[in-house]
């Protein structure tokens, strides 16, 4: 063969570097070599064998579906990737974040640097102070915790459970219907309300709830009666006989 000779369909160019046979090429001066449908590329480091390319300068290798990515850090295998540089794997659905702090699996998902973490419906976070699961939360660094329907809020002063709240810091209590408001001098209980501190007093209809000796106790008035008129050391009839003396505590 010489400088441009040919042999069998296949063309050798020395001077330009390059080899082809039949549908394979080689490119020395380029770089490149061509095989079916193969491809080595030396000079811009890229290796293609069919589906499949490596490239080292670019760093990257990718085989049939995969791809590894060294300098930037990244491996895609099928639908699963993993990146390093950038701190991220990512298997199937599940991910891995690690310089963002982030994994996820499947539905599940954990931040470290966010400080949360989600498995399922449920998530914790834990720079934030909260911790979510399924339906419930706890929340530390504000205070809540919530289970179900129900809420406990410490740094709020408020407890929720079920239909009912308790609130310290606002001196309330909710339990069903009923509600206890202490700093503002209030006790409802259903349809009655007792208001202390303003000194306003609802008509009850049979019940009147007191304290005696620290102790809270339900005394049945015979009639309806306006805790206005109530003084401090009245008696009242109480059902099962005897007679039930108010408190001071009762009234102020």
């Amino acid at each position: 063969m010489g400088s441009g000779g040919t042999e069998h369909s296949g063309c050798w160019m020395l001077d330009a570097g390059c080899w082809m046979l039949d549908a394979g090429c080689w490119m020395l001066d380029a770089g490149c070599w061509m095989l079916d449908a193969g491809c080595w590329m030396l000079d811009a480091g890229c290796w293609m064998l069919d589906a499949g390319c490596w490239m080292l300068d670019a760093g990257c290798w990718m085989l049939d579906a995969g791809c590894w990515m060294l300098d930037a850090g990244c491996w895609m295998l099928d639908a699963g990737c993993w990146m390093l540089d950038a701190g991220c794997w990512m298997l199937d659905a599940g991910c891995w974040m690690l310089d963002a702090g982030c994994w996820m699996l499947d539905a599940g998902c954990w931040m470290l640097d966010a400080g949360c973490w989600m498995l399922d419906a449920g998530c914790w976070m834990l720079d934030a102070g909260c911790w979510m699961l399924d339906a419930g939360c706890w929340m530390l660094d504000a205070g809540c915790w919530m289970l179900d329907a129900g809420c406990w809020m410490l740094d709020a002063g408020c407890w929720m459970l079920d239909a009912g709240c308790w609130m310290l810091d606002a001196g309330c209590w909710m339990l069903d219907a009923g509600c206890w408001m202490l700093d503002a001098g209030c006790w409802m209980l259903d349809a009655g309300c007792w208001m202390l501190d303003a000194r306003c007093r609802v008509v009850v209809d049979i019940e009147y709830i007191c304290i005696v000796s620290t102790e809270w106790m339900v005394v049945t008035l015979p009639q309806p009666v306006s805790l206005s008129v109530l003084k401090a050391g009245s008696s009242f009839p109480i059902d099962g006989g005897g007679r039930v003396k108010l408190d001071i505590a009762c009234l102020t």
